[in-house]
């Protein structure tokens, strides 16, 4: 997720890893991004993003695929996998 988190700050705006029991200060405008895999196995990854804005309103990115063939998931592949979401996703503002 830090990769995300990379890819979403290059747009311009503020990013962090938060943990699921993290709770909203009042006053703060933030939405909440979250994957949602739809498949794992050791050579596919399948998800998409998915969102809540600040508002309330909810929305969902694309489902993106990635295979590897000779080899396991490295981080790079995985950040690389986090970054192509981010980079397809129109995310509210």
């Amino acid at each position: 997720m830090l990769g995300a988190c990379r890819c979403i700050e290059a747009r311009g705006r503020d990013a962090e890893v938060i943990t699921t029991d993290a709770r909203h200060e009042p006053g703060r405008s933030i939405a909440t991004i979250s994957f949602v895999e739809e498949r794992r196995s050791v050579d596919q990854i399948a998800g998409h993003p998915a969102w809540i804005a600040a508002d309330g309103g909810t929305g969902r990115g694309e489902t993106l695929t990635t295979f590897v063939l000779d080899m396991p998931f490295s981080r790079e592949m995985l950040d690389g996998y986090a970054d192509a979401l981010v980079q397809g996703t129109a995310f509210p503002d």
